[in-house]
């Protein structure tokens, strides 16, 4: 009786194998041109695929993992008592309000005169947190850096907006990411979430002030020259202070021209610094 039972259920398990096994084959045949349909496709982009970002968010793939990125420069809700605060204690008055909270959304004004640990706070209330160099540098990879002749759909270095100043989010449709992310060159300076400590970065002693004439693998410049510009890094500059901590933002404003980039960074003002030109994204 025991024999009949496993000779039972060996069949039972042999024939159930190949069904599935042919099921498998031929939806692999069916799917030769259509890979994507596939049944082993479909259960390896179920473990492939990062969790989908929330709205207004961008991935960005790395091999730790990945990231989301706020796809436009971050704005005040419409919670806030100020959607565009002109100093920093109509920011403060913003953060005080449990509901307002800042957002990545097309078309609205970016969120200034905020300093780096106020833009820290800004993003913890939405559950983020400030990039670091890596992160902000590696979303940036692909967007368009002209050195002249700015149009309105270009990067906003040189008030070469619709609105000839600061740019609404997003409105430059050819600045863009490789990933999609917008205004990353241009418009406002955005805060990193690092900062460079008596000249260092980390234990990297980072070069003076100049163009930048090589980078490392995070867009950190690693050489400068006080004269002469490299075409690889598109006429980019970086500004630094070697004494005392000095906060990071990267990218340039609506008013850098050609200095402005992907490799552009300002590390020469303080942390507590609030400016008319600086402002933020964060990631998750």
């Amino acid at each position: 009786m025991l024999r009949f039972f496993l000779n039972t259920l060996k069949f039972i398990l042999v024939v159930t194998g190949a069904i599935f096994l042919s099921t498998l084959g031929i939806n692999a045949a069916d799917s030769w041109k259509n890979p994507e349909n596939s049944m082993l496709a479909g259960a390896l982009s179920s473990i492939a695929k990062p969790d989908k970002c929330s709205e207004g968010m961008v991935y960005v793939g790395t091999s730790e993992g990945g990231y989301c990125i706020d796809a436009y420069e971050n704005s005040a809700s419409e919670s806030c008592a100020y959607d565009i605060p002109k100093n920093q204690p109509e920011t403060r008055l913003n953060l005080s309000n449990t509901e307002c909270i800042p957002v990545s959304v097309k078309g609205a004004s970016p969120w200034r005169n905020i300093s780096q640990s106020q833009a820290m706070q800004a993003c913890a209330k939405a559950g983020k947190r400030l990039p670091t160099n890596e992160e902000w540098f590696f979303a940036a990879l692909g967007t368009p850096d002209e050195p002249s002749s700015w149009g309105s759909s270009d990067c906003n270095v040189n008030k070469n907006s619709i609105s000839e100043d600061l740019a609404l989010t997003g409105s430059g449709g050819n600045c863009v990411s490789a990933l999609g992310a917008y205004d990353m060159v241009g418009n406002v300076w955005e805060w990193m979430g690092d900062t460079i400590k008596s000249g260092k970065f980390g234990e990297t002693e980072v070069p003076n002030s100049g163009y930048v004439t090589s980078a490392d693998e995070n867009g950190i410049p690693s050489e400068t020259n006080a004269t002469s510009s490299d075409p690889n890094y598109n006429l980019d500059r970086f500004w630094v202070k070697k004494e005392g901590v000095m906060g990071m933002f990267r990218g340039g404003y609506w008013l850098s021209r050609s200095d402005a980039g992907i490799y552009t960074i300002q590390a020469g003002i303080p942390p507590s610094f609030v400016g008319n030109a600086i402002g933020f994204r964060c990631v998750k």
